[in-house]
């Protein structure tokens, strides 16, 4: 696998389980998260 292929493999993997209120972004240099509480407001 190249690089691409992994980071696009943990790009998939961040979008399958992040939902309403866990929001995870995997980038080729960064991987982030975000939290939303009840009222939609952004925490992270």
């Amino acid at each position: 696998m190249s690089e691409e292929d992994i980071v696009k493999k943990l790009q998939d993997i961040a979008a399958a389980h992040s939902n309403d209120k866990i929001v995870l972004t995997i980038g080729e240099d960064s991987v982030s998260f975000e939290w939303m509480d009840e009222r939609g407001i952004e925490w992270g």
